[in-house]
This record gives structure tokens, sequence and C-alpha cells, in this order.
């Protein structure tokens, strides 16, 4: 009897710690991001202290936003915040809505684990042969270009996914010719190009002229429909670093493109940015 009581008492401790490191398996990536918001919750029910988070995000981006864009925020944090931490809490979007700019790196190593190359289709037209996409932004391209048709609208993809060393030889020949100063507000040093996420797009001529033909219009009304977002928009080389590239779209996801229009001006830049703070700058204030 003695013998049975203690075989039954190691198996059903052995059961509870394969349970406890199944659930541990079951985790999400974005942990971090929840031991942040527990650290402003209130202590007696565990809700979000929505006016603490509220008063870091506004103080945070004070000098960043223009004044109407963090007034609507601030008369209406509560649902910003549900909207946006929908993105933020998903480890796939979080993928999609990486920060990459002049301050914000990729490594050397970098490169998606799902690219897919590109060639000429019934669907859209290549440059160059070349060329890949992650598989989730070549589906989304593909829907895009399919509506486009319909519309008599060929969309030619002139530039997609770079690695690291090619992206740091184009800028090393735009630096030798233009100078670095001038070349960096066209083109990306290496590691801070969107094109290594493998999901941005340069349609048509890559020039000024492509906002002017069918494709550039057609893209820039209804890019956002199929989760494509133009990354550098006129007037805001302040903001992105960047000067007006008519043609560079970044896919970043349906739900996404909709915040952007609904919360940040339709900006691209703002909402990674806000993401961004909501995943790591948060908790180095608090």
């Amino acid at each position: 009897m003695r013998a049975t009581l203690i075989f039954l008492f190691f198996y059903f401790f052995l059961f509870s710690c394969m349970r406890l490191e199944a659930n541990e398996k079951t985790v999400s990536t974005s942990d971090s991001t929840i031991d942040t918001v527990e650290k402003i919750s209130d202590n007696s029910n565990g809700n979000i202290d929505i006016e603490r988070l509220r008063t870091s995000f506004l103080s945070h981006f004070a000098t960043r936003f223009p004044s109407p864009l963090l007034t609507q925020i601030g008369n209406n944090f509560e649902l910003f915040y549900a909207e946006l931490s929908a993105l933020f809490n998903d480890e796939k979007t979080q993928d999609l809505l990486k920060l990459v700019d002049k301050t914000h790196f990729l490594s050397s190593t970098f490169e998606p684990d799902d690219l897919v190359p590109l060639s000429n289709n019934e669907y859209y037209s290549v440059s160059r042969n070349d060329m890949f996409l992650t598989a989730e932004t070549e589906l989304a391209l593909k829907k895009m270009a399919i509506a486009s048709k319909e519309d008599g609208v060929t969309l030619v993809v002139s530039s997609a996914y770079r690695t690291y060393t090619y992206q740091k030889g184009l800028f090393e020949r735009y630096a030798a010719q233009y100078g670095e100063a001038a070349a960096s507000r066209f083109s990306a040093r290496a590691g801070t190009s969107q094109h290594q996420l493998g999901t941005a797009i340069d349609f048509g001529s890559i020039t000024d002229e492509f906002a002017e033909t069918r494709a550039g219009k057609w893209v820039l009304q209804h890019a956002h429909l199929y989760g494509f977002s133009l990354s550098y928009p006129k007037d805001y080389e302040h903001i992105t670093g960047y000067m007006w590239e008519c043609w560079h779209y970044r896919y970043i996801g349906v739900h996404a493109c909709a915040v952007q229009k609904n919360w940040f001006l339709d900006i691209q830049q703002y909402l990674l940015e806000a993401i961004h703070f909501f995943l790591t700058d948060l908790e180095k204030l608090i």
C-alpha cells in the first residue's frame, strides 16, 4: 500500500510539471509588453491605468506628433489604446510593423525566412527577374494587382527585397556621386532600409513622375485596401528622414492601414513609432 501511494505521488508530481512546461511554451513573445503594461496597472484590480498610460504617451510624443493628432488621441485614449494594442500584442503583426529608419537598425544578418521569387505573370509585371518578397507580401501584391487589372492598370514592380550588403553598396555609390548628406535624403544606409524586411516595393519608374501615371494614382487611392502604405509622403521629410517617394510602399496589413488612417493622419512613420513606443520605449519610462 505504501509503495502504491508513493507511486501515485510521483505520478501526479510528474504530470503537474509537464502541464507547467506546456503552459510556459504557449506564452506569447509579447510577454515583455504585457509585463510593462502590468507595471502601470492598478494594483487593486489589475486593470490598465489608462490615465497614466495616456500621460506617458502624450508626454513622449509632445514635440514629435502634431497638436491636432495628439489632441484626438488624448481625448479618445481608451479607444485609441484598444485599437493599437490589438496590433502590438499580436506577434505576427509585430513583425510587419517593425520600426526601421535612420535610428532603428536591422542587423547585417537579418533576412526574412519566407522570401519568394517574383516573375512576370498575369497579374503584375517585374522590371527584372532577381527580386523577392515575403510570401505574405507577394500574396497581398497579387490581390492588389488583380484589382488594378480590373480597372485597366498593370502594376510594375521595380524593386523589392534587398540584402544588407546590396544596400550598403547602393548607398556608397550614391554617396560617392552626390555626397553623403544629399544621398541620405533619398537612400538608406545599410541596416536602415525597409527593403531589407522583404515587405517594401518600389513601383514603376521610381521617379516623381510615377505619381502622375495611372498606376501611381491607382495605388495611392487603393493600396491601403490591400495592406500597403506609402512610406515617405510629400512634405514629411522632417518626420520620415527621406524625400517624397511616391513609388515606395510597405506592406503592413489591412488592419494596420486602417489604424494608420484613423489615428495617425495616414502617416506610416507616426504609426510605427507609436507601436515601437509600446513595445520598447514605454518600459524605460516607468
